[in-house]
């Protein structure tokens, strides 16, 4: 099938997806010799916020790590398409993708909303012009509402929760003083959690297939040990958060990657032959 002719048959795909329900945007197929162009710019850095039961003991700090996540996401991402004949990736280099300072409010609007700002969906349309590609899958982190919430004035002054929200992936903790128990007692806990989101999109014209989250909850890490200091966090502790980031991180890429419909069905059984008994 010549390039022209399978262009416009994932035109026509992606028309019906824009009427389409989100389920419905699951049945997309896609032609062979389908280019996807990856857009990874997950930051390289971990970020720690704290919450305390006072407002001058919460923080929020960025520090380095060798974790390689936006390596491991793009590793993962090739096991999951490289069996599938129908597609070809090519990776659009991170220097001449997107000014994070730039995009980043762009990028939570995406993740939190469902919903493209004009000034993020020209410059992907440019990108796949630019890489010649059918679909694009971008990987990148967002700030948003968390599942931990804290106590915040109504309007009324009566207390409501209200999310806290996280900037991209790494730990959270926090150290209060429950008012449903002693008030000596301190409640405190250190959650992994990852803010990633990846986000699947046809080209000409530039149509928002999915986005995949992750689905976390609040897991705790049970080593962890408390330094004196919590805004001097050991590396070797906030490494203990590493396997809940990558559940988070893969939960995102199946998410996406299901919902477009870019992950192969399972192959059915093979049959059993007349006379013999099927394995167990």
């Amino acid at each position: 099938m010549s390039r022209q002719i399978r262009m416009m048959i994932l035109i026509f795909v992606s028309i019906l997806a824009c009427t389409a329900t989100q389920d419905k945007r699951g049945k997309m197929n896609y032609p062979a010799d389908t280019v996807i162009g990856v857009i990874n710019v997950l930051e390289s850095y971990a970020t720690h916020t704290h919450w305390g039961s006072i407002s001058t003991e919460r923080f929020t700090k960025t520090h380095a790590v060798d974790w390689e996540m936006p390596a491991y996401m793009d590793n993962e991402l090739t096991k999951l398409l490289q069996h599938d004949q129908r597609f070809t990736l090519v990776r659009i280099p991170r220097k001449e993708s997107f000014d994070l300072n730039q995009y980043t409010k762009d990028f939570s609007d995406l993740a939190n909303t469902d919903s493209i700002t004009p000034l993020l969906a020209d410059r992907l349309a440019r990108l796949a012009e630019a890489s010649n590609v059918d679909v694009i899958i971008l990987i990148y982190s967002y700030n948003g509402p968390s599942i931990y919430t804290y106590n915040a004035p109504s309007p009324k002054f009566n207390p409501a929760k209200a999310p806290i929200w996280l900037q991209g992936y790494g730990l959270f903790t926090r150290w209060l003083h429950s008012a449903r128990l002693l008030r000596w007692l301190p409640f405190r806990g250190a959650y992994p959690y990852a803010h990633i989101a990846v986000s699947v999109f046809s080209f000409r014209p530039l149509t928002r297939i999915a986005t995949g989250r992750p689905k976390m909850t609040s897991t705790s890490l049970g080593e962890f040990d408390w330094p004196s200091d919590i805004k001097k966090l050991p590396l070797l502790e906030l490494n203990k958060a590493r396997p809940g980031i990558d559940k988070y991180a893969n939960q995102a890429l199946h998410n996406a990657l299901q919902i477009s419909n870019l992950l192969s069905p399972e192959p059915p059984p093979a049959p059993v032959p007349p006379g013999t008994m099927p394995p167990r």
